[in-house]
């Protein structure tokens, strides 16, 4: 192997090794999760008349202050959730409709924090439909995080 080849190999390992790292300085979590829990619902509007039968939604939640998200879903209520610590997408979807609420999130406080305020999670629409899956301009949909 030449000395320019083994140069240009050391190089990009190095680069390697400065991207993971710095890519996985950008996800560590200063949460350590602890034995007491938290608690929380998510609700929907719509347009009066409606019926909303499936949404897509994102909600963020303060990742210094809770993690570890178990997800579950209301009665009859068929739900894919994917949790991307910080933040979860949720895509439910029920015929007959959408309860209120329709699923819920129980997440593990962190050591030495107090339980947040609803108002430090936020709940975006990014896609609705009908019971006959036609689509509902999403900003005619919100969402919100409630306390069961």
């Amino acid at each position: 192997m030449s000395e320019g080849h083994r140069w240009w190999r050391t190089v990009v390992f190095v680069a390697s090794v400065m991207v993971a790292t710095r890519a996985g300085a950008e996800h560590v979590d200063s949460c350590i999760p602890g034995a007491s829990t938290f608690a929380t619902s998510v609700t929907f509007s719509g347009p009066p008349g409606l019926t909303i039968a499936g949404l897509g939604i994102a909600v963020e939640y303060p990742r210094d202050e809770v993690a570890a998200p178990a997800f579950t879903a209301a009665s009859g209520v068929a739900n894919v959730t994917n949790d991307e610590g910080g933040r979860f997408i949720a895509e439910p979807i029920k015929i007959g409709g959408l309860p209120r609420p329709f699923m819920h999130a129980m997440y593990k406080r962190c050591e030495g924090t107090t339980a947040p305020a609803t108002s430090d999670f936020t709940c975006t629409v990014t896609d609705a439909s009908d019971n006959n899956g036609n689509v509902i301009d999403s900003k005619s949909v919100s969402c919100a995080v409630t306390l069961p």
